[in-house]
């Protein structure tokens, strides 16, 4: 999917989530997702258990709605195992953001893949995670 945002996700969701169980990612690298848009995405992945892969990659996703991915995923999602938030501006405001992925890397425990390179990580939270990334998930970071 390309050129859409938070709004777009609303009106095509009907499609969107009609995807065959075939395929197993999701892509929206390079669009103009905000956190609205991944907590909508967050939501219908409770619903939908067979995408393995979600990219997000160069959107426009900050902390409130990584956190929503990562409590909701914790909590209902127990078959993706690659997140990709690359480019993001997740941290540009860091407060809170080391309790967000400790909640992806801890209680998340299908995820295997984790890449949040280029998100503003300070180099304190970037140690705290390399800590939990012996739980058996790759953390791409740079």
């Amino acid at each position: 999917f390309r050129g859409i945002d938070d709004e777009d996700l609303l009106s095509i969701e009907k499609k969107l989530f009609a995807i065959k169980k075939e395929n197993k990612s999701l892509q929206f690298d390079g669009n103009k997702i905000g956190s609205g848009g991944a907590s909508f995405i967050a939501n219908r992945l409770c619903e939908n258990t067979w995408i393995r892969a979600l990219d997000l990659n160069t959107n426009h996703i900050g902390l409130p709605g990584t956190n929503c991915l990562a409590n909701t995923l914790a909590q209902y999602n127990s078959t993706l195992v690659c997140l990709d938030l690359s480019n993001n501006p997740i941290f540009s405001n860091s407060q809170g953001s080391q309790t967000c992925f400790e909640t992806l890397l801890c209680k998340f425990s299908c995820l295997k893949i984790l890449s949040i390179s280029n998100t503003g990580v300070s180099d304190h939270t970037c140690c705290a995670l390399n800590a939990h990334s012996s739980l058996g998930v790759s953390l791409f970071l740079l």
